[in-house]
């Protein structure tokens, strides 16, 4: 039995972008070779069947007529199935739509731009435009210890803890993460106070200072302690990293990759204004205004900024579509 995701894709190759189902009406398309089987209001083709079997171990040695069946058994099963899904109606499922979305847009625009030939001037120019894109940041690793001023804890308790935790780090430097797991009080203690490599901009939930302050230490250093967030700070910068520049030579398949992703970007929108242009949109504002709302909080330790859209490029990866034939699907769409 196909998997979900295996029903989700195979729905998406089998049911027109253009076209919108209702539960109840079975997929349309027109027959891609010549028909081996007919299913119910589906079909299997010879170029399904042959994708297929050129899939299976000893295809290369010579199928005889009941291999063949076994294969064409299959893909009745995966078209019964996929039409039961759709009868169903279980491509209105979150999970399935986001597929679907996917697919659309590598078919009708990322195909398009994927084996695209740039020349070195542009690509050159481009470097030279965006230079500050390709540079690699100076980064701090930060160690922090936050203790929290509040109804539990006076200022004078806070200052006295803290000064003593300062105390023991300077004798025992390594004892910082321990400290850290059992008296720091922000979302880093369990990693013994590790914010990881940072660069100036810091993170999310963490104040300014604290940054500001780790990039003012040498490698190595520990800082006196300060007030920022609601309470005390003390710091660790463990190690620093310089700014890195590159020169296009170096840098010239990082490039390639941004340029195209930038064109991604930009053919995505076109075409998803041009694809707007072509359905009429209805809105009852007064739903819209009354329907309730149930805040999600996102997850732990999680930048808000990395919950992208499934259209938008993940770090370090394509545009979120989903891998097909073995091929990774998209240009890199972050700087080295």
């Amino acid at each position: 039995m196909l998997s979900f995701l295996a029903l989700s894709l195979f729905a998406c190759e089998n049911t027109p972008a253009s076209t919108a189902l209702e539960p109840g009406e079975p997929p349309s398309r027109a027959p891609d070779g010549a028909i081996i089987a007919k299913v119910g209001q589906g079909f299997v083709t010879d170029q399904d069947f042959a994708e297929a079997a050129s899939r299976q171990p000893k295809a290369a040695e010579g199928m005889d007529l009941d291999a063949r069946k076994d294969v064409l058994e299959q893909l009745i099963t995966d078209e019964i199935l996929f039409q039961e899904a759709t009868e169903r109606g279980l491509y209105r499922d979150p999970k399935v739509r986001k597929i679907m979305v996917s697919l659309l847009i590598r078919e009708e625009v990322y195909d398009r731009i994927r084996e695209e030939e740039i020349p070195e001037d542009d690509l050159r120019a481009f470097y030279e435009l965006h230079k500050e894109d390709f540079v690699v940041p100076e980064k701090v690793q930060v160690r922090r210890i936050f203790v929290r001023i509040g109804e539990e804890r006076t200022a004078e308790e806070a200052a006295a803890l803290m000064k003593d935790l300062r105390d023991q780090i300077r004798k025992e430097p390594a004892r910082f993460g321990e400290l850290a797991e059992r008296y720091s009080e922000d979302p880093y203690k369990r990693r013994g106070g590790d914010l990881g490599l940072v660069t100036r901009e810091g993170k999310p939930g963490v104040p300014d200072e604290v940054f500001d302050t780790a990039f003012s230490l040498r490698a190595g250093q520990l800082s006196s302690v300060f007030e920022a967030g609601g309470g005390l700070n003390l710091v660790l910068t463990v190690s620093r990293r310089d700014r890195l520049e590159r020169s296009f030579e170096q840098l010239k398949g990082s490039v390639m990759r941004k340029m195209r992703n930038d064109r991604f970007q930009e053919m995505t929108q076109a075409y998803i204004e041009e694809v707007r242009g072509r359905y009429e949109v209805t809105i009852d504002e007064q739903t819209l205004a009354n329907t309730a709302v149930q805040v999600q909080a996102a997850p732990p330790n999680v930048d808000p900024r990395e919950l992208l859209d499934v259209t938008a490029p993940r770090k370090g990866d394509g545009p979120g579509l989903p891998e097909r034939s073995g091929v990774r699907p998209g240009p890199t769409g972050s700087a080295p």
